[in-house]
C-alpha cells in the first residue's frame, strides 16, 4: 500500500444523504463487499463512501480519456488505474512522461522492475540484422507509415524515404553513418525533416534481444522520458508515441485477446495529436475491443483535442473529468457526461485533487467520485 504525504487522501466522513442524490448511482459499478467485487478499483462513492469498481469486460471499449485543469490530480489517475489494470490482467504498462515524473510516481506503487527508455539516448529500434529482407521491409515501412503522417509525405516521397531506410537497414549499419547516402539526393522539406528525425530517434539493432521495447515482459513497466521532445519539437514527440503504438500492436499481432495485456499512458495527449490524428483516432476506434491495448490519455479541456473531441470521448469506455471550479469547463461535458444543471451545480462544490465526476460503460450515468490512488 502506497504511503507518502504528496498524495491527498481523501476523509470518508459520514454525512446525510438525500435519497435522490444516490439513485443516480449504478449499483453495477459499486460493489460492498471486497470479496464479490468484480473488475478494477476506481476510487470511493463520494456520496455513500463505497468503493467502486469498473468491470472493463463489459465495457465497449478498455480506453479511458481523462481531462482537467493542472493540478488536479490527472497523472496521479492514470497511474493509479494503469496499475491496476497491470495488476488485475497480468499485463505491462508503457507511459509516455512527457513531464519526467512517472518514475517517482511508480516506485511509490513499489514496481520492482522499471525500465526508463530516452530516445534520444536508446534510440529505437529501425530494423534487426538478424531479420530476414522481408522482416526489414515490415520494419521500414511502419516508421515510413509513421513518419509519412507525421510529416504528410506524398506516396512518391515515402518510397523515396523507404530506399534510403531499407538499405540502412540491408548494410546493418548505424543510421547516423547510413544515412550520409541520401546528401546527394535532392530532397523535399518534408522528407529531410522525417530524415532527421530518423537520425535522432531511431538505429539498426543487431537482434530484438538489444533492444527493451522489443522484449514486452508482463513485469515490466517502461517509462518513455519525452520531456526534452516535448519542449523542442513535439513532431518527435508524436513520432515516438505513434511508433511505439504501432510496435506494440505488431507484437501483439492484431490478435484477439479479451483483456487488456498492454497499457499505455499517454499524458498531456494535446501536444501530439495534430500530428498523428487520423492514425490514433484509427487505432482508438478500430482496436478498442479486443486486441490486448488499453489506452489511457489524458489533456487540461475536452476543447484541446478539436476537431476530434467527440470521436476520442465517445471511443473511451470511461471518461474521468476531474474537479474545476468553472462552470464553463462543466458546460462543455455537459453531453459527455450526462450532467444535469443539479449534477453541474453538484460539480462545482468538488474542489480537492483527485476529486472527479465520470461515467463507465457501460452504465451512462455520472459518478462522482474521489480517484483514490491507494490500492484496495
Amino acid at each position: 500500500m502506497l504511503s507518502f504525504s504528496s498524495i491527498f487522501v481523501h476523509h470518508r466522513s459520514r454525512r446525510k444523504v438525500i435519497l435522490l442524490d444516490t439513485l443516480s448511482i449504478p449499483l453495477t459499478l459499486i460493489m460492498h463487499n471486497k470479496n464479490n467485487r468484480s473488475g478494477i478499483y476506481v476510487g470511493i462513492d463520494i456520496a455513500s463512501g463505497n468503493n467502486v469498481y469498473w468491470d472493463i469486460s463489459k465495457s465497449f471499449s478498455p480506453h479511458v480519456l481523462v481531462i482537467g485543469p493542472t493540478g488536479s490530480g490527472k497523472t496521479l489517475t492514470l497511474a493509479a488505474i494503469a496499475n491496476r489494470l497491470k495488476n488485475h490482467y497480468a499485463g505491462c504498462t508503457i507511459f509516455m512522461d512527457v513531464k519526467n515524473e512517472y518514475v517517482d510516481i511508480l516506485t511509490l506503487y513499489n514496481y520492482k522492475d522499471i525500465f526508463v527508455l530516452d530516445p534520444i539516448k536508446t534510440p529505437l529500434p529501425l530494423c534487426f540484422c538478424h531479420d530476414d529482407k522481408h522482416q526489414k521491409l515490415e520494419s521500414v515501412n511502419i516508421v515510413v507509415d509513421v513518419l509519412a503522417k507525421v510529416f504528410s509525405l506524398h506516396p512518391t516521397k515515402q518510397r523515396v524515404l523507404q530506399n534510403i531506410l531499407l538499405e540502412a537497414c540491408v548494410k546493418c549499419s548505424d543510421v547516423n553513418d547510413s544515412l550520409a547516402i541520401g546528401d546527394e539526393i535532392l530532397l523535399d522539406r518534408n522528407v529531410d525533416e522525417a530524415l532527421q528525425t530518423v537520425m535522432k530517434l531511431f538505429n539498426v539493432y543487431l537482434d530484438a534481444n538489444e533492444h527493451p521495447l522489443a522484449i514486452q515482459d508482463s513485469e515490466k513497466a517502461y517509462v518513455i522520458n519525452l520531456k526534452s521532445l516535448f519542449l523542442r519539437n513535439k513532431a518527435d514527440s508524436a513520432t515516438v508515441i505513434l511508433y511505439t503504438t504501432r510496435f506494440i500492436l505488431e507484437k501483439l499481432g492484431y490478435s484477439l485477446i479479451t483483456t487488456p495485456k498492454i497499457v499505455m499512458v499517454i499524458d498531456e495527449l494535446w501536444h501530439a495529436l495534430p500530428y498523428l490524428a487520423e492514425d490514433f483516432i484509427m487505432i482508438l476506434t478500430r482496436y478498442s475491443r479486443s486486441f490486448g491495448l488499453s489506452i489511457l490519455m489524458a489533456t487540461q479541456g475536452v476543447d484541446d483535442l478539436y476537431p476530434y473531441s467527440d470521436t476520442i470521448v465517445n471511443s473511451c469506455g470511461g471518461l474521468i473529468s476531474m474537479a474545476s471550479s468553472s462552470i464553463a469547463y462543466w458546460q462543455r461535458l455537459r453531453r459527455y457526461l450526462n450532467l444535469s444543471n443539479k449534477s453541474i451545480e453538484k460539480a462545482l462544490t468538488l474542489c480537492n485533487q483527485g476529486e472527479a465526476v465520470a461515467r463507465f460503460s457501460p452504465q451512462n450515468v455520472p459518478l462522482f467520485l474521489y480517484i483514490d490512488p491507494l490500492e484496495r
